[in-house]
């Protein structure tokens, strides 16, 4: 009965591990910042919401970038983010490459 059970365990997660959809990036513009700890801070709140695999943002650049596990997890987080009505952000979604 355990060998059995074992068998439908793994089964299962091939089975999830399949159905697993590939992360999103989106390319982010933001504006209203006034020096790099304003960057600092943005990707730290951005890196700490739900969903987000990684964030990052430039001070000089005033761009950066968000992959995260769907495009709903960066648009909370984005709007996380602008509770501060010092900062402006807008974002765009990076589309797959054919083959990449």
């Amino acid at each position: 009965m355990d060998t059995m059970k074992h068998l439908l365990t793994a089964l299962v997660l091939v089975l999830l591990a399949g159905c697993s959809r590939p992360p999103v990036e989106a390319q982010v513009n933001v504006a209203g910042m006034n020096c790099p700890n304003c960057a600092t801070g943005i990707t730290t709140t951005l890196n700490s919401c739900e969903g987000i695999e990684v964030a990052s943002i430039s001070y000089e650049k005033e761009s950066g970038m968000i992959r995260a596990v769907d495009e709903e997890a960066i648009r909370l987080a984005i709007e996380r983010v602008m509770k501060n009505p010092q900062y402006t952000v807008e974002y765009t979604i990076v589309e797959e490459q054919p083959g990449s």
